[in-house]
């Protein structure tokens, strides 16, 4: 991934400054750190969808250039994503400031590659762990792990162990934590409650042995 900037202004901490800015099309913000201390902070809206459309998410490295009076670039790891439950609209960013030494434990995403695959031969993908927490120098975070399921059959899965990690990266998972697993589908006889008589064939069946006599006579 390219390296992102994003263009940040100091707000006044709150709630009310945050509803403030994000009526005004801001998306407010902290940047926290060593040297940075605590600084809230707002972004542009379409600015940061922008970035999110490209691939941003958490554990990705930024430049966050703030305007306070004067212009400072930092940067940051963005540790946290605050969306609204309904419309997913995001109302808050946590960035973190580093420095291009220091060693972080970040989540990513793992990304499923050959899931159509395993659907054609009629097993379903269950991504059990989406996110996975790694360790790494900051300037080798990876955007992603991928993982191929090509080779999965029905009641196969994969553990964190399975997963390849690019060179100076380290898991921070349990190792048997179980990341996909291949389900068989459910069979229709199995979701299908049983029949039951319509009314007008339970009536009759009940008019029925009320007139039979023992013995089948009339």
């Amino acid at each position: 991934m390219a390296e992102i900037r994003l263009k940040a202004r100091r707000r006044e901490a709150g709630k009310g400054p945050a509803h403030r800015s994000r009526r005004e099309g801001w998306v407010p913000a902290i940047l926290y750190g060593r040297e940075a201390g605590s600084i809230p902070v707002q972004v542009l809206t379409h600015d940061l969808d922008r970035h999110l459309a490209a691939g941003l998410g958490t554990g990705t490295v930024v430049r966050v250039d703030v305007e306070d009076g004067e212009r400072r670039e930092w940067t940051a790891v963005l540790k946290e994503i605050q969306r609204d439950p309904v419309s997913l609209r995001v109302m808050h960013l946590d960035f973190q400031q580093v420095l291009l030494g220091d060693v972080l434990v970040v989540e990513i995403p793992v990304v499923v590659r050959g899931a159509e695959e395993v659907m054609r031969r009629g097993g379903i993908v269950q991504h059990q762990l989406p996110r996975v927490r790694i360790e790494a120098p900051v300037t080798a975070i990876p955007a992603d792990i991928e993982v191929d399921v090509c080779g999965l059959g029905v009641g196969q899965h994969l553990t964190v162990a399975d997963l390849r990690l690019p060179p100076g990266v380290r898991m921070a998972e349990k190792p048997d934590e179980v990341v996909i697993t291949v389900l068989a589908p459910r069979r229709e006889e199995e979701e299908k409650p049983a029949a039951e008589p319509a009314a007008g064939e339970a009536a009759a069946g009940e008019r029925a042995g009320e007139g039979a006599t023992p013995g089948g006579g009339t």
